[in-house]
């Protein structure tokens, strides 16, 4: 990559991070002008467009910078894994994403071992991009995530042969097990808000020596309180090379991965054997696919009876939710403020405000028809939506209007769109709603919590997956069953049924308040991560 290149990226970049999105990509495209058979400029390009939610200009961008960059890994690792996009138009375009990825998986894999140097190569194309949407689909994923998990530890295994043979390192009773927790999300974030908090928090420190390693440079006061929360705490934007060699010079005997889908650095690591023992856990509810990885720590409440075989890791049910929830978890010590998000000219005095916060990537095209049908028995619903991702919005926006059509309604008049709000902001809209209306297929944990926080009743319908049956869990757990639906047709009569019952409402809420001590503060599922841990160190201590 030329200096010029790199100017003018830099230059992009910052003019993305100043929300001037049409100005970056106009320079993204002098920088590929200026080298155009270097790979950086047609990956940002592509980058940019794909995270906005432009996934069909990305991937031709993608395709563009392949045939001008032939045989470049990290170029079409980023082409096939943008084939699956955030949002889909409808279900036949679910389909042929499906079909894209598998075929393109397969290419790829020829690709990035047809020599060494394009093995060399791929090191820098392994967590570029993850099949991360590819979970949003509903459908049992073990087989494509296992072949993905299979082409990126053969790539670092051989890149780093020393990382690949089974590790023994002793261990005594009475001698403090390492535990190295590897993220690059330790800071206000929802993966380490749950579930890596509560965990270390709540760890015996007699019986467990903690190490953080925190993979990129962010922080913010929440990477400050979890320093202090280890024994040792490293943080630091290094090679994979480097961290290797770091955490095995630790010498740990267990190495938890909570999520593999946001920070390359971490598949890249999880990927090598630096540890007797390595766990992943569901701050990404899917199985990794990595043969490297031999736990998943998941909920008991959580797994459906055959969860067993949704995971190439052995399943380990921790009993309840598997974590440990702090009991500020609605507003995370923040004064909430007064909000008028949902106060409009348009909102009729008596409208039934249902709040739809998931991530757009959650509404699948199968179920638009669900919010005409209450809005059908429920005339005054109003339903609030976060436009998260403009092209997202407007895709979901265009699906609903064709839904409310079929059923003689118009959306305008019960759908709303309100932009990215603040942790504090976002919180307090879910605090002035009636209805917290839970996604199929791949439910809220973070948004149902604030809810509960907020004694808000909570509408849901359980998954065939881990991913699907969080607000399950959470409710069961309360004890407040009586709004968790088993079919779509009972989704809509409760959701109509609370709308039209204030006094229900009421009581779903008080209930929820009552089950509060359940389901926060709750550290049964550590004591049993402790067990677990232990008895694992022993099992690999033997083999």
């Amino acid at each position: 990559m030329s200096g010029t290149q790199q100017t003018l990226l830099d230059h992009a970049k910052a003019l993305e991070k100043q929300g001037r999105f049409n100005d970056a990509l106009a320079v993204y495209q002098q920088a590929i002008g200026a080298d155009p058979t270097s790979p950086q400029g047609y990956l940002q390009l592509g980058g940019a467009l794909f995270i906005a939610g432009f996934q069909a200009e990305a991937n031709r961008v993608f395709e563009i910078g392949c045939g001008e960059v032939p045989g470049s890994p990290v170029l079409n690792w980023a082409h096939c894994m943008s084939s699956l996009p955030m949002i889909y138009a409808d279900e036949a375009e679910m389909a042929r994403a499906r079909s894209d990825f598998s075929i393109r998986l397969h290419a790829l894999r020829e690709l990035c071992f047809a020599s060494m140097t394009s093995l060399t190569q791929s090191v820098e194309a392994v967590g570029i991009l993850s099949p991360f949407f590819l979970s949003y689909q509903g459908q049992n994923e073990t087989a494509l995530h296992a072949l993905h998990g299979r082409l990126v530890s053969d790539i670092m295994a051989a890149n780093f042969p020393q990382y690949t043979l089974p590790l023994h390192r002793p261990w005594t009773l009475g001698e403090p097990i390492r535990v190295g927790i590897v993220s690059g999300l330790f800071w206000r974030h929802a993966v380490w808000r749950m579930p890596i908090r509560g965990w270390v928090e709540n760890l015996d420190r007699s019986r467990f020596h903690l190490t953080g390693y925190h993979t990129r440079p962010e922080r913010d006061d929440q990477t400050d309180y979890a320093k202090r929360c280890f024994d040792r705490f490293v943080q630091g934007s290094m090679p994979v090379a480097e961290w290797a060699g770091l955490i095995t010079r630790d010498a740990p005997h267990v190495l938890i991965y909570p999520e593999l889908a946001n920070v390359q650095a971490g598949i890249q690591l999880a990927a090598l054997r630096l540890a007797p023992v390595q766990c992943t856990s569901w701050g990404q509810p899917i199985t990794t696919g990595l043969p490297t990885i031999d736990y998943y720590l998941s909920s008991d409440l959580m797994e459906p009876p055959d969860g067993d075989t949704h995971y190439t890791e052995s399943l380990v049910r921790l009993p309840g939710l598997g974590v440990v929830l702090e009991a500020d978890y609605a507003a995370w010590g923040e004064a909430l403020p007064a909000t008028d998000i949902w106060a409009t000219p348009e909102l009729p005095p008596d409208a039934v405000r249902i709040v739809c916060c998931q991530s757009l990537t959650k509404y699948l095209p199968m179920f638009d028809d669900l919010f005409p049908r209450i809005a059908l028995d429920l005339p005054a619903a109003r339903f609030l939506f976060i436009n998260t991702q403009q092209r997202g919005a407007e895709i979901l926006a265009r699906r609903l209007d064709a839904a409310f059509a079929r059923f003689g309604l118009a959306s305008g008049v019960h759908c709303r769109f309100v932009g990215t709000l603040s942790p504090s902001g976002f919180s307090a809209m879910i605090r002035d709603a009636h209805i917290f209306l839970d996604t199929p297929v791949w439910s809220g944990c973070n948004t149902t919590l604030d809810a509960f926080g907020h004694r808000i009743p909570i509408v849901a319908i359980p998954g065939n997956f881990m991913r699907g049956r969080h607000s399950l869990a959470i409710l069961t757990k309360a004890g407040v069953t009586d709004t968790i639906a088993h079919s779509l047709d009972e989704y809509v009569a409760i959701t109509v049924r609370l709308g039209r019952d204030p006094a229900w409402r009421a009581d779903v809420g008080s209930r929820l308040a009552a089950g509060a001590a359940q389901v926060f503060g709750d550290v049964t599922p550590v004591r049993a991560l402790e067990d677990f841990l232990t008895a694992a160190v022993v099992t690999a201590n033997r083999a």
